[in-house]
């Protein structure tokens, strides 16, 4: 049995070579990103929220919680607590950190408190590792964790993802381009094809975004997404394909090294943020060969039954490769 969720294949996808570096050497950037710290941060704050609204707790107290679990995530990153942070520091962090989360916290329970309310919270944080296709008797299974799964009395069962955002304007809204990266999107999709095998007439994946701003802390979205079987068997079909690609390339490295597998994409590496490992393909020519981790970076192998909770199903371990 061989596992693969979103991130792997999803960087497989961008760029092979990137997938490379991350996940077969297992290099990552010395520090954490200040904006997957407020993501991950925020993530945590939801839990509380939408694992304590239906108590009797005044929507202060509520906040003060969600807030006290922003806050221990965001110190975990490595960020100065808020009593510990100066101004200076408060407007390097801007429109992230937790003044401006203490914000947009109490703004997102006055707006979503009565729709946490009116729904069933069937799940939070839910792993899950579903069937992809089987090879030689060994099935591919494609594992990952739900953010929250609901049935509201109207809009009936849902898979809820938070996302946070600083594309934003103020006259228009949310920047077009943020709200297409959904549709099509794999992990949507994926969240769709594991939620239609684990729950029955499920309604489909809502994206709740919460726009992190340096004035406008009340910019809250539900972008509603759906898929027809049609392409929701497309993705599976398209998964396998990827998973198959990659496969062929691990094999192929172990006789034929860079230079006949894990090709570089370089239409990517100019994305949003940049690509992390652009030097190293510039400086490098062979890679493969530095031992331990390229300046700048450390040897952290992304680990999903860790990070994503995985452990939780008491699944076999691994086949090896053959």
């Amino acid at each position: 049995m061989r596992y693969y969720d979103n991130t792997r294949i999803s960087d497989y996808r961008t760029c092979p070579r990137k997938y490379y570096f991350r996940h077969e050497k297992g290099w990552v950037r010395i520090g954490t990103p200040l904006a997957l710290i407020n993501g991950l941060a925020w993530h945590d704050a939801m839990d509380v929220v939408w694992g304590s609204a239906h108590r009797e707790i005044t929507d202060t107290q509520l906040v003060k919680e969600g807030l006290e679990a922003y806050q221990a995530t965001w110190v975990a990153g490595g960020m100065p607590a808020a009593k510990d942070m100066t101004p200076d520091q408060q407007t390097e962090f801007a429109p992230r950190g937790p003044f401006i989360a203490a914000e947009t916290l109490m703004q997102y329970v006055l707006q979503r408190r009565k729709f946490i309310r009116d729904s069933e919270i069937l799940a939070i944080e839910r792993p899950f590792a579903v069937p992809i296709y089987e090879e030689e008797d060994a099935p591919i299974m494609y594992i990952g964790r739900l953010d929250k799964v609901v049935r509201h009395k109207v809009e009936g069962t849902i898979v809820v993802e938070h996302k946070t955002t600083t594309q934003f304007y103020k006259t228009s809204g949310l920047r077009q381009s943020f709200v297409d990266s959904f549709s099509p999107n794999s992990q949507v999709d994926g969240y769709l094809h594991t939620g239609n095998i684990l729950y029955q007439n499920l309604r489909g994946v809502w994206i709740d975004v919460a726009v992190f701003n340096k004035t406008v802390h009340d910019a809250f979205k539900f972008l509603p997404i759906d898929r027809q079987f049609a392409m929701l068997n497309s993705w599976l079909h398209e998964t396998r394909n990827w998973i198959e690609r990659l496969e062929n390339d691990k094999q192929t490295f172990k006789t034929g090294g860079l230079g006949k597998s894990f090709p570089k994409n370089t239409d990517r590496c100019g994305d949003y943020g940049g690509c992390p490992f652009t030097d190293v393909c510039k400086f490098y020519p062979d890679p493969s060969a530095i031992a331990g981790a390229p300046p700048g970076f450390k040897v952290e192998f992304w680990n999903p039954f860790d990070i994503l909770h995985i452990d939780q199903l008491q699944l076999p371990p691994e086949t090896p490769n053959a």
